[in-house]
């Protein structure tokens, strides 16, 4: 990344960004200083992988307001890559692991949905959220995963509002932790107002920026997410 770009941050490099490629995907890409400068580290290799990036290709990073850069792909014919074409010339070698770093796509990622149980819910696709079931440990430790912290902007945040199912909103202080992810504190006084018991399903949306809803499903019932088309 040259050096003159970094005046963009604002005077702090975040540790995480997102790569939002052309089909919408969006990936999750650590950013490391090496040598007084700034590269896309972790994440990165999956990205190129996965687009069949080739010597002589050349890319456009255009970053948002937050930390997420839109990545445009071009051929060396100068024309906008066919990933699938260079996919089917070179070969489908794209590593199992990249699934890994996609963290937003134009479904919503219904491995998630399987840890759950419980209670029937219509979801808006392009909204990122993650389950968690309540258990001792994270009625004192709940933390947002990196794909949803990329995918929401939340990188920079200090603090969320967090909404109950009674639509009483919370202010919640979060810490970054290990990988990118983000530890909300306090979140044990939202568990005791609403009564969450053990074994009852979370489902944490993001609604809007530094916006969160809470749906809790009580133990025993059946969860059922269904996207809307």
């Amino acid at each position: 990344m040259p050096r003159a770009f970094l005046k963009n941050f604002n005077g702090r490099v975040p540790r995480m960004c997102g790569l939002r490629a052309p089909c919408g995907n969006l990936w999750a890409v650590n950013l490391k200083e090496i040598k007084d400068r700034v590269v896309f580290h972790n994440g990165w290799q999956s990205f190129a992988k996965h687009h069949f990036l080739e010597v002589g290709d050349f890319l456009t990073f255009t970053k948002d307001d937050g930390s997420i850069f839109d990545v445009i792909i071009y051929d060396k014919s100068y024309c906008e890559k066919n990933v699938e074409a260079a996919k089917s010339r070179i070969g489908n070698v794209v590593d199992r692991t990249i699934n890994n770093h996609v963290i937003l796509g134009k479904r919503p990622a219904l491995d998630l949905v399987e840890e759950t149980s419980i209670g029937s819910i219509s979801f808006n696709p392009e909204n990122p959220f993650f389950t968690s079931i309540f258990t001792r440990y994270t009625r004192y430790d709940l933390r947002i995963p990196t794909k949803v912290v990329i995918a929401a902007g939340l990188m920079n945040n200090k603090t969320i509002m967090l909404q109950d199912p009674t639509g009483r909103p919370w202010s919640i202080k979060l810490n970054e932790t290990t990988r990118g992810r983000m530890r909300m504190e306090g979140w044990c006084n939202v568990c005791k107002e609403n009564q969450i018991s053990f074994g009852d399903t979370l489902v944490i949306e993001v609604v809007k920026h530094s916006v969160l809803q809470l749906h809790v499903y009580k133990v025993g019932a059946a969860l059922d997410v269904e996207t809307q088309s």
